[in-house]
């Protein structure tokens, strides 16, 4: 997932996001390689495109990013944001089931008692209960105890007033945004040292 990176620093994952065409903002995750390495590797290689993902309309495995120009589908106040869906990639209805599509494959939790949901920012995977995890992620807006010890979390983002102007947005059914909010793109790298 990591091959032709340049540096040997920890891993970043920079979000660009967009709201009606607009930048919205930037969010910066440094990902917990060493704490939830299967996770990571997933999370790169499907935002660098080295990680082949089910097209939930062509049902043809594909070698592109994910993560571009893929929508928010799921945000709540005071709670969380969440995207990743890959039926939120090719639609931005999400062909009408938001928060349902998964990549063709399903990953393990990587759960770690040292890692809490106990502050603003927390990037976890989402899923439908326990080695369910596949390309959808979330990050917090604050802290969210009631997640610890069901979750993977990989990673830690910062910029909380951009993850709170997303969660704020007005919503319609099933808390997917009225006005589509987009990642326009996920870049990778290494921090320096």
């Amino acid at each position: 997932a990591t091959a032709g990176l340049k540096g040997v620093g920890g891993l970043v994952a920079t979000f660009e996001i967009e709201h009606e065409k607009q930048k919205l903002g930037v969010l910066t995750c440094e990902l917990f390689a060493d704490k939830a390495p299967v996770t990571v590797a997933n999370f790169v290689g499907l935002a660098r495109g080295l990680r082949p993902w089910l097209d939930p309309r062509s049902k043809q495995w594909q070698r592109k990013p994910l993560f571009d120009n893929n929508l928010f589908h799921r945000v709540i106040p005071e709670f969380m944001i969440q995207a990743g869906d890959p039926r939120c990639s090719v639609d931005v209805y999400c062909m009408g089931y938001p928060g349902t599509g998964e990549p063709g494959y399903a990953i393990p939790n990587e759960i770690r008692p040292e890692l809490r949901f106990d502050r603003p920012g927390i990037l976890a995977m989402a899923n439908r209960g326990p080695d369910t995890n596949g390309s959808q992620f979330l990050i917090t807006e604050r802290e969210t105890p009631w997640l610890d010890g069901s979750y993977t979390i990989f990673g830690q983002c910062g910029d909380v007033e951009t993850i709170k102007k997303i969660s704020a947005v007005p919503t319609i059914g099933r808390d997917l945004p009225e006005h589509q909010i987009f990642i326009k793109k996920v870049t990778i790298s290494r921090k320096a040292k």
